[in-house]
């Protein structure tokens, strides 16, 4: 095998190997680690958790309610907690809805 050939075959694998290595548990203690284990979460979906600013403990509060890592943004964002988001969802509520209840100073039983 030539030399050329050779880099090709290991520039392949370096390159193979990087992509492997994106999701990981990276930046995650042995607890964050065994949370998101213990819950199903993988090192893809524990990273979008990590990336929206959730640790272990909550983005498995919020994933056990029902929400992924974006609408749990957007309902912590909105400053509901994930209590209180589960309950208007429960409810039939979209974010959009709960908010424009809550600020009437509605709750998710007196809106129905």
């Amino acid at each position: 095998m030539n030399i050329t050939k050779k880099l090709g075959i290991s520039s392949l694998i370096i390159l193979g190997l990087s992509g492997c290595a994106s999701h990981n548990w990276q930046g995650m203690n042995e607890t964050q680690i065994a949370n998101y284990q213990q819950a199903g979460i993988s090192s893809e979906e524990a990273n979008e958790w990590k990336d929206k600013g959730f640790n272990s403990q909550d983005a498995v509060a919020w994933k056990d309610a029902g929400f992924s890592p974006d609408t749990a943004n957007e309902w912590k964002e909105g400053s509901f907690s994930v209590d209180q988001a589960k309950s208007w969802k429960s409810a039939g509520f979209d974010f959009d809805g709960a908010v424009e209840n809550r600020s009437k100073g509605l709750t998710p039983a007196s809106s129905k």
